[in-house]
């Protein structure tokens, strides 16, 4: 169904170009993360499920978790790189940028080209903590559980590695968080690779994204995903509109989110 979505990417590309801009906040980071996430994005029978590669960067208070090639472009960008050399680390699913610190983690993404959004949790995270453990990455790490967004979680921390964070908004364990999925195995983040990272790194990456209420935000993403003409920049036939309706139709009947719930 991409070829519902397809503009000139120039065009595209142009819009977000003209409205990412860092933000003033920064982290005085001191690692670098990698994860990789396979993920079973829908309830359908023999549907595979899907692998992504994601950054976290992290100092002892606070940290930023995006998918790889964000991390990439906000890095090329960051340097001057130009229009031609950005695009091929310009990806339109994953805008998303999650920066975390004590109590609070706040979400901002751009959906679907310029239509930033975002919201603020300050939801706390009580995790059990249990006498299992095992290594990863060379670290001793020690099991940990909570129920959370309506699945129930089970993490992994190293015990000696004391950056309280994680992948996705998983955080407040006393070591950072190594591998982390739910009980059902939907969702599975493993981390794959630690690196020092000592400098000043942007905290967030849009300019002034619409800072809206969790249960309002769901709304909009929904909204503004399910409207294939981009707010009325693109027009189809009437063949095309029915296929894309019920496209969205099915996928929405199977769908699988991180999040079953708001808390």
């Amino acid at each position: 169904m991409r070829k519902f979505f397809s503009l000139k990417l120039s065009f595209i590309f142009s819009i977000f170009f003209s409205s990412f801009l860092y933000s003033q906040i920064t982290i005085k980071s001191e690692i670098k993360v990698g994860y990789i996430l396979s993920a079973k994005y829908t309830l359908k029978a023999n549907e595979d499920k899907q692998k992504e590669e994601s950054w976290l960067v992290a100092s002892n208070s606070d940290a930023v978790f995006k998918a790889k090639k964000a991390f990439v472009m906000d890095s090329l960008k960051a340097k001057g790189m130009q229009f031609e050399q950005l695009l091929p680390h310009f990806d339109i699913n994953n805008q998303y940028n999650i920066y975390t610190s004590k109590n609070k983690i706040e979400l901002t993404n751009s959906i679907k080209i310029d239509h930033e959004f975002g919201y603020i949790e300050e939801s706390p995270w009580n995790w059990s903590v249990e006498n299992e453990f095992k290594e990863l990455l060379g670290f001793h790490c020690q099991k940990a559980t909570i129920t959370k967004y309506g699945r129930n979680w089970i993490a992994y921390y190293a015990v000696d590695c004391p950056f309280p964070f994680g992948p996705y908004k998983f955080n407040n364990l006393p070591g950072l968080i190594l591998e982390v999925f739910d009980d059902a195995n939907d969702y599975h983040f493993t981390a794959t690779s630690i690196e020092k990272f000592k400098q000043n790194y942007s905290a967030n990456r849009f300019l002034k994204p619409k800072i809206i209420s969790k249960s309002d935000y769901v709304k909009v993403k929904k909204n503004i995903e399910s409207d294939f003409t981009l707010g009325g920049l693109v027009t189809y036939s009437a063949e095309d509109t029915k296929k894309f309706n019920d496209y969205y139709d099915e996928k929405l009947k199977f769908d699988n989110p991180i999040e079953l719930s708001l808390n």
